[in-house]
């Protein structure tokens, strides 16, 4: 944007980490399966393909829904079959709620970037809709990655103590708050962004912790009473 690379240094960059990534992953693969390059193929082109033509995905208002893929199922799933040497389901489900909640982050700070991305034909999804239907679609979708944290450990498909990851919900409320009156003054916004990723992080960290007193009440009782498992 300030000219300080030019095209050619920022794709040469590009390219020196995409190959390093990729040959972290093959060593990987090598290492724990090759069904792991399943999970690597798909994020690096999700990753070139955020911007890169044909897809141009976040032109066309879908940036959003490649972070989610990005961040939350690719993200997890390799890491799950890197440790396990397999895939599972509950890793997924786990990752669906981080996986809103990151792209959500995105989300936010598409805000105030609306002229000028509009301005370069990046049809996000601020730059597509009202205003009333951004502010309600971010509240959606909050309450749809929580109601799915409560659903997965109410039906004993993720370990019922991460349901303790509630905790960060109203992390979600200033943010709401913010949107409706801040939408169109950038710098009035920006407390209500890092609140936006706070929320993430607190929501990923209790997620976390849920399981691992899942697994310290597994190892320390005979029979754990089900809400602990």
């Amino acid at each position: 944007l300030y000219g300080l690379l030019s095209l050619r240094e920022l794709a040469l960059l590009s390219l020196g980490f995409y190959a390093v990534g990729i040959a972290i992953g093959i060593g990987l693969a090598a290492a724990r399966g090759w069904d792991l390059l399943w999970v690597g193929v798909a994020g690096a082109l999700v990753s070139l393909f955020y911007t890169a033509p044909p897809l141009k995905l976040v032109h066309r208002g879908l940036g959003d829904i490649a972070v989610f893929l990005g961040f939350g199922p690719i993200m997890v799933l390799g890491a799950y079959f890197v440790q396990a040497r397999e895939y599972d389901l509950e890793p997924l489900l786990v990752s669906i709620p981080v996986g809103i909640l990151i792209a959500l982050v995105l989300y936010v700070n598409e805000v105030p970037d609306r002229p000028a991305d509009a301005a370069a034909g990046k049809r996000t999804l601020p730059v597509r809709l009202s205003k009333d239907t951004v502010v309600n679609l971010y509240a959606a979708a909050v309450a749809l990655a929580f109601g799915l944290i409560v659903v997965f450990a109410v039906a004993g498909w993720i370990v019922r103590p991460t349901i303790i990851a509630l905790a960060a919900a109203p992390l979600a409320v200033p943010v709401y708050r913010a949107l409706k009156e801040w939408y169109d003054q950038p710098y009035a916004l920006m407390p209500a962004m890092a609140k936006n990723i706070q929320l993430h992080l607190a929501t990923g960290v209790l997620l976390i912790l849920g399981y691992l007193i899942a697994i310290v009440a597994d190892a320390a009782m005979d029979d754990p009473p089900f809400f602990l498992t």
